[in-house]
């Protein structure tokens, strides 16, 4: 077998040239491995695991045994003949597109590993085409872990299939990531991490699922094998959560205070929560020793991993009551040995002489202590002024910068001191729930009550007009779903399930795509795809592709407004009642 030393494709071996870029290229013998484009694992007869669709015994995602030649082993377990050529897969082999996709998509870690190979880590083409001519059911089954071809006569040299499996352990456990805060380690939504399921269902495809013990709309956190979420009982009770991340286990439970969500009131003279929400909406923040809860009382609490409080205080009893009308629900964000906390709420300036303030405020993750506020009033009226937003922090030439949006205004912080960087006034549409998001130094919000989408280049200083704008979008924005970006595409979902998808740099709309049901859950995007949550326990997953390809409707039995949650190659999902715990045990 030969194969080009410069760019790693077949020589013809494989049944055609693919691959090559230029026959001109040294060649170099080789019995075990040839790399063409279109991710095909060739044995030419091999026993495949029904369970996992992996060789068992020899790859690092089955540990059955391997069974004996045409048979099956003692354990009862069921493996499928695969074969080379016109032969036909058993009739219980791949029998569904979701069967299909599931081993197309289980893993890819294999992919960075072949890419050193230098050949390309994906073919549109390969994705563009239809299950018919996919010939991956008709023939040797497909590797578990790429994306792109792998022709390999892997019978000749089982010992390389147990290399590669070694490396492909180390490449997955390096890439295990935290969940330290509301939408992810950067606050973007987006995660690192590889191999992450993207099929399930109640019956399928579930680690653990565990009964809560009190109910919210927070998302949990997740730190090594410690997740933390919050919840406000029946009885008032608002408690913190330490939950085992690979039993499901419930390791303590702390009660940080009591408090009521008000369902009526007088408008602009005392607040009440929409009934979607309670006092469990902001979600906590950990830095991997301590875990900070807030709640819609203005309880803010510190403890450490073994459940014991560092600190507490309140943030209504150290600054006024809160005035937002439909219940505070805004998420704290760590930065530097601090815990900072947005409050954007009703004015009441046409009502009284003393307008109500609303701020940012960073307090010392160790004591407590408040380490600076700072004032922002802008140019806002009544419910205008309204934000239940989290602030995004971002890196731009060498230093950080605290995003915030809300009040009709868009602004950047230096989260050291709280001194205000820039600013964006001028952004009239209503009280804001979708939070910003940053990419390739743009950020990215919208205007609030289905106001228009935009992008502004960050680095700037002062105050910003509307020529500072990037670009702008007006159609079916979201109301509540924050943003998530995935390499140059942005993508977006209206409160009614029309998902879209945007060109980073210009705006330019690239598909949109009705999904089922509503949604209040924001976006994540993980391994080139995006999953999008809604109202009733649906995610349906989408790839991070300029072009419109579902890969997957998985549906869980439970109410869920929570944003998911990636960690340990798992997926986590708040419901109502339960925390789903999705992956492999």
């Amino acid at each position: 077998m030969k194969y080009c030393v410069g760019c790693r494709g077949g020589f013809g071996q494989c049944g055609r040239t693919t691959g090559c870029l230029d026959d001109r290229h040294q060649a170099e013998n080789t019995s075990n491995l040839a790399i063409g484009n279109r991710g095909i694992v060739t044995w030419p007869l091999a026993r495949i695991h029904r369970g996992c669709r992996s060789l068992p015994g020899r790859s690092f995602a089955c540990r059955q045994p391997v069974p004996a030649s045409g048979g099956t082993p003692e354990s009862g377990i069921q493996f499928q003949t695969w074969a080379h050529g016109e032969q036909k897969l058993q009739p219980e082999a791949l029998n569904s597109r979701q069967e299909y996709l599931s081993v197309k998509n289980q893993s890819v870690s294999m992919k960075r590993l072949f890419e050193s190979f230098g050949r390309p880590a994906r073919s549109a083409s390969d994705n563009d085409m239809s299950l018919q001519d996919r010939p991956h059911l008709n023939g040797p089954p497909r590797c578990l872990s790429c994306r792109f071809l792998l022709h390999a006569r892997m019978h000749r040299s089982p010992f390389l299939l147990f290399a590669l499996a070694c490396c492909l352990i180390g490449f997955s456990e390096s890439r295990a990531e935290n969940w330290p805060q509301w939408r992810g380690p950067r606050g973007t939504g987006v995660s690192s991490e590889r191999g992450v399921p993207l099929f399930w269902s109640e019956q399928r495809g579930i680690a653990w699922k565990v009964t809560l013990p009190a109910w919210g709309d927070s998302t949990p956190v997740c730190w090594g094998d410690a997740v933390f979420v919050t919840g406000h009982s029946d009885d008032g009770r608002l408690v913190l959560l330490r939950i085992d991340a690979r039993t499901g286990r419930l390791v303590w439970k702390r009660q940080v205070g009591t408090g009521t969500a008000p369902r009526k009131g007088v408008k602009r003279k005392q607040i009440y929560f929409h009934k979607l929400h309670n006092l469990a909406s902001p979600s906590p923040v950990t830095d991997g020793t301590t875990v900070v809860a807030h709640f819609g009382n203005g309880d803010l609490a510190a403890y450490d991993f073994d459940g014991n409080r560092r600190w507490h205080r309140n943030l209504q009893a150290d600054y006024g009551p809160y005035t937002v009308w439909y219940g505070h629900a805004n998420s704290p964000v760590l930065f530097d040995g601090t815990v900072i906390s947005v409050c954007m709420q009703d004015s009441l300036a046409d009502l009284q002489d003393d307008p109500v303030e609303s701020y940012v405020v960073a307090h010392d993750l160790a004591t407590g202590k408040t380490r600076w506020k700072t004032s922002r009033m802008p140019d806002a009226k009544a419910e205008q002024c309204d934000a239940y937003t989290t602030p995004v922090l971002a890196r731009v030439d060498g230093h950080s910068e605290l995003i915030v949006m809300g009040g009709n205004q868009l602004d950047g912080y230096d989260p050291r001191t709280g001194a205000q960087l820039w600013y964006l006034p001028g952004l009239i549409g209503g009280r804001t729930v979708t939070s910003p998001t940053v990419a390739r130094n743009l950020v990215f919000s919208t205007r609030g009550l289905r106001g228009d989408l935009f992008s502004v280049r960050l680095g700037q200083r002062g105050k910003l007009s509307r020529r500072d704008i990037v670009w702008i979008y007006g159609q079916g924005t979201p109301d509540t779903c924050s943003l998530v970006a995935w390499d140059t595409l942005l993508f977006a979902i209206s409160d009614e399930g029309i998902a879209r998808c945007f060109d980073t740099r210009t705006g330019k709309l690239k598909w949109k795509h009705r999904l089922p049901g509503k949604y209040k859950a924001s976006p994540v995007a993980v391994d080139g795809n995006v999953l999008f949550l809604n109202l009733d326990g649906l995610c349906t997953v989408v790839s991070a592709a300029s072009y419109f390809n579902k890969l997957a409707e998985n549906q869980l039995d439970d109410r869920t407004l929570a944003s998911p949650m990636i960690s340990n190659r798992h997926v986590y999902v708040r419901g109502r009642k339960h925390l789903y715990c999705i992956g492999h045990r």
